[in-house]
């Protein structure tokens, strides 16, 4: 199963999707995992469905967004996951 890893700062989003889909990395609609601070679910499943021209509700289906706590640094946080109803708990675990 192919997997991106979204971890980059939004206002740089747009430029590194529309980037990998030119090199038509993501093309077959892979588990995405957003660590993308501010952006939603639907913000971040728009723009991918968008520039690959898939419907939202297939992009949904296969993304995750991640929620780190500043308490990391620390060795003491946790990583809070939400997803949309209709993703298969099998890829998440």
């Amino acid at each position: 199963m192919d997997v991106l890893l979204w971890a980059v700062k939004p206002q740089i989003f747009p430029k590194v999707v529309e980037a990998l889909a030119a090199e038509s990395v993501g093309a077959n609609n892979p588990l995405h995992i957003s660590v993308i601070a501010g952006m939603t679910l639907e913000t971040f499943t728009g723009r991918i469905a968008g520039i690959y021209g898939m419907r939202t509700s297939d992009v949904a289906t296969r993304t995750i967004r991640t929620l780190p706590n500043i308490g990391h640094r620390v060795g003491a946080g946790s990583t809070g996951m939400i997803f949309l109803f209709g993703v298969e708990l099998g890829i998440v675990l």
